[in-house]
């Protein structure tokens, strides 16, 4: 790596993301990781290998907080990275540096595993000491408060049951008291759908008649009930569980399309959990149902924080069970984290204004509309002009519409907006009209405008306008822009002119768009050409005078004499190709593709496929017409089922034939006792008629069970 490219990487590792002090010791590897974070923050895979570094260094120092601190501002809630950290830091005995940690990762990530890091610190710290009991107490019951009714959360149920077991009493009136709080924590337990319910069950089942012998069957039969619909609802949270990626860190939503369906697929999966819960399996009262909500939804946003269909169903829930400040709160935090997502401004605008609250609504659209970039402003500015219209009038709207327009970032869509807002809505043809002649002025040669402008004329029959800018549009913009107006233009020809100047609009067009598709004599396409035009002309909507396959041939052109393979391409997206012909994709923009991402590989297995034309008699056909079609899996070995077939032994069912008596079939029977081999008996013990078995001799026997036997080893 030259020297040059180095001090690039190291300039890029030196930005605000770590300190300069920390990038200048980056190695080689890690400086090219920041580069890349330096062009997107959330790359997960730069930052892997940035972290998998520090963490397997021992110790901590300086530096290495510094590369935390940095990841975890971009991740916060990325729980196993705050484990880790603090694992560090206690390995250091940083207890004072440990509790700030702690109080920073606690009430944003609720996490098991980090939560057993608290009581594991506190286990510590607390060891040997006069208050340890209690202070354990108060831990277990911190981390239960917090994660006590996560699915996962079985090994903190337990290690609480087995630190209060453990503990001893010092007289038997506390001995009394230890095994009432057990008790009470047993029960606790077997009322949330645990993970590993059945075992805390069989163990408070075993405790309860170990120290309540006398009274063991009747506290049980109370609790059973509780524990089998806890039970039941377990079973069910497994299945709506399956394919959670609770580990995984929350980042917008990525470019590639595969890691879009990834992240998103985690969104339905919350939805589909999400779901479950506010049916309230558990039938629990509403303060307990509102709190278990609760901590599934800020789980849910631990990983899809950056998603705001979470935290608009969240804010939806308080808004229904709780209050209407509480989901303000939720709305208030989505802005904080997404302060550029438009999405989320416009759910809580909605919500705002679904509450009747104007003043709080429009304060949303128009801070939304002072920070918004180049980009998004014009469609905050349409939002804003119409929530104008709606709360405050039209007078209001007109107001805020003209310091609008002054904006540097006002573009021709705000213009179409208002005009088409006041044509449809208000029903004021003349200020729409006199806002789309201000736009023009402004976007003369903007196509998207003009296309605008020329719609709304044609709505009104205003000929004579549209006549005018179209003159205007073939003069002033270049023939390759301005397709979608000569469309426009041909279309209205069409429409009010009569077939002279509907002939010469259709060549004044394809003079400067297509001039393969003008009509002159002695050309190759003069043939086609007036086809081609009647096809543009004499069609509605979705109806052609011609079929699909046809319209396809026709508007290859004379790209079939010259490029084979998009005239393959064509036939095949038109449904003509020969069966078996593999076809290159076109060069050519205009012509359709498939969609290679969606395909599935072939699997071959390399065996030859043969193709033969079987001669069947009228029978065998009428038989296979009347057989159901095959829908069951696919019959990998085709030549092992045929073997077992053909060494299966037949069971033969005579038929009496119609208008035969019993006495000929017994006489048949007879004829063929008399004519067997005697070594080859054919009746059996019943002395009806039964199979003939093989010969000893029968060659094609003995091959099909020589390849069964092959097979099956």
């Amino acid at each position: 790596m030259t020297a040059t490219v180095m001090a690039e990487f190291a300039k890029a590792a030196s930005s605000d993301l770590f300190p300069e002090d920390v990038s200048s010791r980056f190695t080689p590897q890690l400086k090219l990781a920041a580069a890349s974070l330096c062009a997107d923050v959330y790359d997960t895979a730069a930052w892997m290998v940035i972290m998998r570094h520090y963490n397997s260094v021992p110790g901590i120092n300086d530096e290495a907080r510094s590369v935390f601190e940095a990841f975890l501002n971009v991740f916060p809630t990325a729980a196993d990275y705050w484990k880790f950290y603090l694992d560090k830091e206690m390995e250091a005995k940083n207890y004072q540096m440990v509790e700030t940690i702690f109080a920073r990762c606690l009430p944003i990530c609720l996490d098991v595993e980090l939560y057993r890091t608290y009581i594991h610190y506190q286990q510590i710290i607390k060891r040997n000491q006069p208050d340890e009991r209690a202070a354990l107490c108060n831990a277990f019951e911190f981390t239960l408060e917090h994660v006590g009714v996560d699915f996962n959360a079985s090994q903190i149920w337990m290690d609480y049951i087995n630190f209060l077991v453990s503990s001893e009493a010092a007289n038997a009136i506390e001995e009394n008291e230890k095994l009432l709080v057990i008790r009470k924590v047993y029960q606790r337990a077997i009322a949330v759908p645990l993970s590993q319910i059945e075992t805390i069950w069989k163990n408070y089942d075993t405790w309860e008649h170990k120290h309540f012998r006398d009274h063991a069957a009747a506290t049980l039969n109370l609790a059973h009930p509780i524990y089998l619909r806890c039970l039941n609802v377990k079973r069910e949270l497994k299945k709506k569980r399956e394919g959670l990626l609770l580990d995984m860190l929350a980042k917008p939503t990525p470019s590639g399309l595969h890691a879009q369906i990834r992240d998103y697929r985690q969104v339905l999966l919350w939805q589909r959990l999400l779901h479950y819960e506010l049916g309230n399996p558990l039938r629990l009262d509403p303060s307990v149902f509102k709190a278990r909500m609760t901590y599934h939804f800020k789980q849910g946003l631990c990983i899809l924080r950056f998603y705001p269909e979470v935290w608009n169903a969240y804010a939806s829930f308080l808004n229904e069970k709780g209050t209407h400040d509480e989901a303000v709160r939720v709305y208030d935090n989505a802005i904080e984290v997404m302060p550029d997502n438009l999405i989320v401004h416009f759910l809580y605008a909605d919500f705002q204004e679904r509450k009747r609250n104007f003043s709080e609504a429009r304060t949303i659209y128009q801070n939304l509309y002072e920070k918004a970039d180049q980009a998004s402003s014009p469609l905050c500015a349409i939002e804003l002009l119409r929530f104008t219209r709606r709360a405050d009038g039209v007078e209001a709207a007109r107001k805020i519409l003209v310091s609008l327009i002054k904006s540097p970032n006002c573009t021709y869509h705000v213009y179409c907006a208002a005009a088409l807002m006041e044509y449809h809505v208000d029903n004021d043809a003349t200020v729409a009209s006199n806002i789309f002649k201000l736009g023009l002025k402004k976007f003369p040669t903007c196509v998207p405008f003009l296309c605008e402008y020329l719609d709304f004329l044609y709505a009104r029959n205003d000929h004579q306008n549209m006549r005018l800018i179209f003159e205007q549009c073939f003069r002033e913009i270049p023939s390759a822009e301005a397709a979608p107006i000569l469309d426009r233009y041909v279309d209205f020809e069409r429409m009010v002119s009569d077939f002279i100047a509907v002939e010469a609009a259709e060549s004044r067009r394809n003079a400067l768009l297509h001039p393969e598709r003008a009509v002159t004599r002695h050309t190759p396409s003069s043939m086609v050409a007036p086809v081609r035009a009647v096809i543009d002309r004499r069609h509605f909507k979705d109806l052609y005078p011609c079929s699909d396959a046809y319209q396809n041939a026709i508007s290859l052109g004379p790209s079939i004499l010259t490029n084979k393979r998009a005239a393959l391409a064509a036939g095949v997206a038109g449904g003509s190709a020969p069966t078996g012909v593999q076809v290159e994709a076109a060069p050519s923009s205009t012509l359709p593709s498939p969609d290679i991402g969606q395909m599935c590989k072939v699997l071959d297995n390399g065996r030859p496929i043969v193709t033969l034309r079987l001669e069947i008699g009228d029978a065998l056909r009428s038989l296979l017409l009347r057989l159901p079609s095959y829908s069951g899996p696919e019959i990998a070995q085709v030549d092992l089922l045929m073997s077992w077939i053909m060494m299966a032994e037949p069971k033969v069912i005579h038929i009496r034939p119609a208008g035969t008596t019993g006495d000929a079939v017994q006489h048949a029977g007879v004829k063929r006792e008399r004519d067997a081999p005697a070594e080859q008996p054919v009746a059996n013990g019943s002395g009806s008629a039964g199979p003939r078995p093989a010969p000893v001799t029968d060659l094609y026997r003995i091959r099909m069970a020589g390849k069964v036997a092959k097979t099956q080893q």
